[in-house]
């Protein structure tokens, strides 16, 4: 295996990345005009795939598609090997390799290539392994998804990387060097040093650090190749390899109108190259990071592309229709779905997925045009409050089975229980409380219930709020739990069922 400087003797902390969702990268390539195959039969490779917990969720929400994970670190590794196992997930291998090492691996053409928060952490010679890889690998028409610390966002923010890697020093193990860094960065912010007073944005970052925890400080800021990029440089690399930038994650990026200053409106509808129109909305924006999708293509963008995804896809909800926020605040606009056609839409999408093609008819609906509603669904993705669907899938068991795996775990405010979904094709992340509630009805008996939660409470701290008020009496905290299961029953847990994330049973 080849050498790195790449930190392995902490592990990172557990997330599962929303916007590696095939439904996603699809959506993000087809508002950007090139078309990518909607289906659940792929072939997938998450770079830098950490503790497993984005690969496994996937490869339980897709069970006909194939996904391998690649990491260095070989505790990333077994953890997720040992999650895939008792989740029951037969679709999904991991490889303890470096990139570089990647290339002579019998891996299969591959549908999507991602890697999150991988490229502006490695060394030069790494990045261009990942991007040979990608290029080498991917079908014609395949997707490669990228996300790394972005200029000139992070101009501003660098030297608070230099101040915590001289803090640390060379004494101790990464994560007191890291526990030192951070102390005297908070030291210096709380005092009221002058950098962090005009600079907010790294007090921030700090208080994150302290949130987070030191494994996030090491692997976030004291690699030794951490280098912010701009997108530009970026994208003439990927260019010569064959790869074109398609589009931006979250979706809300790939539509001017909701991510330029308001001020600068006039200026970016301008006609320009869409590199050069990227770069400058990244100054218009001051942008710290960047989620870009690459497609492995020689044709240029489509326009009808994106009246065909915005016509053909199936949308959905992930919560119930009184659940949808209806205001969505983004960073420089906001978005307002209040009265029609959003009313009917949100109603009928909530129902059950569908095209906007299948439903564009119906009631109140009829009476808007078609470029109406497509600008209607272009906002409700924008804000998130409906999202692409996968292809239909009878395949529900595996993902039930996964999920009783993750339930089983102890729970940790460290990580979020998140589980998969083979109706939208991604997780769904569920709140501790809901999370107990889950594991109730899953995993114990109805006449045990009342004991289990006695005993849950009496050796496990809770923290539970009624009405803002904090309940800490371990029998008043399981008279909470119990009223919170029939509420979570009644309210919850049907929208849980219709998207595959339980069983019927």
């Amino acid at each position: 295996m080849s050498s790195s400087p790449y930190v392995t003797e902490v592990a990172y902390v557990r997330q599962f990345c929303g916007e590696l969702s095939p439904t996603l990268l699809r959506a993000a390539a087809g508002l950007g005009g090139f078309q990518v195959e909607d289906r659940d039969d792929f072939d997938y490779c998450e770079l830098g795939s950490g503790l497993g917990d984005t690969t496994c969720t996937l490869a339980a929400a897709y069970p006909r598609a194939r996904f391998v994970g690649v990491d260095f670190n070989r505790a990333h590794v077994t953890f997720a090997r040992e999650m895939a196992h008792r989740g029951g997930l037969e679709n999904v291998r991991f490889l303890e390799r470096d990139f570089a090492d990647l290339e002579g691996e019998p891996l299969p053409e591959l549908d999507f290539v991602c890697a999150h928060g991988v490229l502006a952490w490695i060394a030069p010679d790494k990045q261009r392994a990942l991007i040979a890889l990608a290029a080498s690998k991917l079908k014609p028409g395949g997707v490669l998804y990228v996300s790394y610390n972005a200029l000139p966002g992070w101009a501003s923010v660098q030297p608070l990387r230099r101040l915590l890697t001289d803090a640390a020093g060379t004494a101790g193990s990464s994560l007191d060097r890291a526990r030192r860094a951070v102390d005297l960065a908070r030291t210096l912010r709380d005092g009221g040093a002058q950098y962090f007073a005009s600079n907010p944005a790294a007090g921030e970052m700090v208080a994150t650090m302290d949130r987070v925890g030191p494994g996030y400080t090491v692997h976030e800021y004291m690699q030794e190749h951490w280098r912010p990029m701009y997108f530009a440089d970026l994208a003439a690399e990927m260019a010569a390899a064959g790869l074109r930038f398609a589009g931006e994650l979250p979706l809300y990026r790939n539509v001017p109108r909701l991510t330029i200053p308001a001020g600068l409106g006039a200026f970016f509808e301008a006609p320009r190259d869409r590199i050069e129109a990227e770069h400058l909305k990244d100054f218009a924006t001051n942008n710290f990071f960047r989620a870009d999708v690459y497609v492995k293509t020689t044709q240029p963008p489509d326009p009808a592309v994106a009246s065909e995804l915005l016509d053909g896809t199936r949308l959905g909800t992930l919560v119930t229709v009184d659940k949808v926020r209806r205001d969505a605040h983004l960073a420089h606009h906001e978005i307002h779905t209040q009265g029609e056609p959003f009313d009917s839409l949100l109603a009928a999408l909530c129902e059950r997925p569908a095209t906007l093609r299948e439903i564009a008819g119906r009631g109140a609906l009829a009476q808007f045009s078609i470029e109406r509603l497509r600008e209607a669904v272009v906002d409700l993705l924008a804000g998130e409050q409906i999202t692409p669907m996968a292809p239909a899938s009878n395949a529900a068991h595996v993902a039930a089975r996964y999920n009783r795996a993750v339930l089983e775990q102890p729970l940790s405010e460290t990580h979020p229980v998140v589980l998969a979904s083979p109706v939208a094709g991604t997780g769904i992340a569920v709140p501790g409380l809901q999370a107990v509630c889950l594991r109730l009805l899953m995993l114990v008996d109805p006449p045990d219930r009342a004991a289990w939660i006695r005993a849950f409470v009496a050796r496990q701290p809770v923290r539970l709020h009624v009405a803002d008020r904090p309940v800490s009496d371990p029998e008043e905290q399981a008279k909470v739990i119990a009223a919170e299961l029939e509420r979570f029953k009644a309210q919850r847990l049907p929208k849980l069922r219709a998207l595959g994330v339980v069983d019927a049973s």
